[in-house]
């Protein structure tokens, strides 16, 4: 008798298991106006590697991820799931299904949401983990910056494009202030394909280890210099932080989050 019963249970629960694992995600269809969309990109730190705490759950109704098929759909964990540039890292992350992946883009959009209550934010990450600033620079449909730009392209008309979070350099070190030459090529490109020149672009410190300290604080020192050699641009100082890992963990990609949505929401002042 109890077989019998354990067999009706399953049979009447099921289904419905199998309905809330599969229900399809919110899409955004609101006008273009109140969709505002930021691109994430650069490598490991941006996509996202820390542990997706409890407080982090608390996903916004109105964040969206631009994902595979080119639709903006509710954001769930981690973010770098639709990414078109992935390496092996960004796929393990992936495979995660949300225990990982934490990345800036959480906190980042929470604080753009309170700036602008009446907005929906829509988020296009893709970085790539491991990736060098040469790859994202533009070449004959093969860099990460012309897989970037093949998302972008098709929903330029589905919102407003306000601006780029960067944060990438780690594998780049040894070009110390000489990283900023190549780091303006990239933002003109996306000011340029985008048909903005002042398209606001916030950078990030790297984490400041201990190991290869004196290059790490000439880079970070370096990049401070960003804004004074290129308009409408803002930096993230993460100098302050543990340098534990060259990874933030959650706290600190957190609060780094709140930092870029801060600088940004400095420079959609001026």
């Amino acid at each position: 008798m109890r077989s019998i019963l354990i067999l009706i249970v399953t049979t009447v629960l099921a289904p419905t298991v199998h309905a809330q694992e599969t229900k399809p995600l919110s899409r955004f269809s609101g006008p273009k106006e109140k969709l505002h969309i930021y691109i994430l990109v650069g490598q490991s730190n941006m996509s996202g590697l820390a542990t997706v705490e409890e407080e982090d759950r608390q996903m916004p109704r109105n964040l969206y991820l631009l994902d595979a098929k080119g639709d903006w759909v509710q954001a769930t964990h981690p973010f770098i799931q639709y990414t078109n540039t992935t390496n092996g890292a960004d796929v393990s992350t992936i495979k995660a299904k949300g225990k990982t992946g934490l990345n800036f883009g959480l906190t980042f959009a929470r604080r753009m949401l309170e700036a602008n209550p009446d907005a929906a934010i829509g988020l296009v990450v893709n970085s790539q983990g491991g990736s060098a600033i040469e790859s994202w620079k533009k070449t004959a449909k093969t860099s990460n910056y012309d897989k970037t730009h093949d998302r972008v392209r098709p929903i330029q008309n589905t919102g407003i494009i306000k601006g780029v979070l960067w944060h990438q350099g780690e594998s780049n070190l040894d070009l110390g202030e000489k990283y900023l030459d190549s780091l303006e090529m990239v933002i003109a490109q996306f000011r340029k394909d985008l048909t903005n020149p002042k398209l606001p672009f916030v950078a990030g410190q790297i984490a400041p280890l201990p190991k290869g300290k004196e290059k790490i604080q000439a880079f970070n020192q370096a990049l401070l210099k960003l804004s004074v050699r290129t308009t409408h641009t803002g930096v993230v100082r993460a100098d302050d932080l543990s340098g534990n890992d060259i990874h933030f963990d959650s706290a600190e990609t957190r609060k780094l989050g709140l930092r870029y949505a801060e600088e940004m929401i400095r420079l959609q002042g001026k």
